[in-house]
């Protein structure tokens, strides 16, 4: 029979590297949506990026619907 208090602690060691590896990917996505809408703002001001057409005057609803 295994012993039990070691597959337990395998167990916590393994929840506790996973949720630091799961942290870091959010932290490095935060930075990395940061520095995109921080270029957006200063660097790319005029470049057009896809975006939504509602209201404005050369989108009609019939173009829309086709």
């Amino acid at each position: 029979m295994p012993d039990w208090s070691r597959i337990g602690s395998l167990l916590d060691f393994c929840a506790a590297y996973y949720t630091t590896k799961l942290v870091r990917c959010a932290a490095f996505s935060f930075v990395l949506i940061g520095l995109v809408m921080l270029l957006r703002k200063m660097l790319f001001l005029r470049q057009t990026f896809i975006r939504g057409c509602y209201g404005h005057p050369s989108c009609s609803s019939r173009s829309l619907e086709s």
